[in-house]
């Protein structure tokens, strides 16, 4: 089961920690793996999600822990070509591939065998009740609250 930090967060919803490289790298010390906004703009990458943030290399994504939601076009059509780097793009699609394969499932959306439940503390049952509900279906979780989903799914 992987359990996703999105944007890097741990403990919920926070601007001021989403998409930072300190924020990435102690989610991934901490064992989760991360889904990062990232855009392109005059030949450059950075960590975003509706405005570039900070500045970071192409080799940077190329993290087998990374889920890079690419959000331009720009930064789809750069990434799409490098198959070390697993990106995907949506919009509000119920389901998207990434480059790896993999289901994502849009926030609120039934969950499909072997997707991922995007943001179960959106869902209408709340964090828990959907964490509980997809657990046996679901090939992992994208959360702002990892922590808590590692701990349900542990006792839960």
């Amino acid at each position: 089961m992987k359990i996703i930090a999105h944007r890097g967060l741990l403990e919920g919803p926070n601007k001021e920690k989403e998409n930072k490289l300190d924020s990435i790298k102690k989610a991934l010390e901490l064992g989760f793996y991360v889904e990062l906004d990232v855009r392109y703009e005059d030949d450059k990458f950075y960590l975003g999600h509706d405005y570039n943030q900070q500045e970071i290399e192409e080799i940077y994504l190329e993290n087998p822990f990374f889920f890079v939601h690419c959000k331009n076009i720009d930064a789809l059509r750069q990434l799409n070509s490098n198959t070390y780097v697993r990106s995907f793009w949506h919009q509000q699609d119920d389901y998207t591939l990434t480059t790896g394969k993999d289901i994502w499932t849009f926030p609120g959306k039934p969950v499909v065998e072997n997707a991922f439940c995007v943001l179960p503390e959106a869902y209408e049952d709340g964090l828990e009740k959907t964490v509980l509900k997809y657990r046996d279906i679901a090939q992992g979780f994208c959360s702002d609250y990892p922590i808590k989903v590692k701990e349900i799914l542990r006792y839960g």
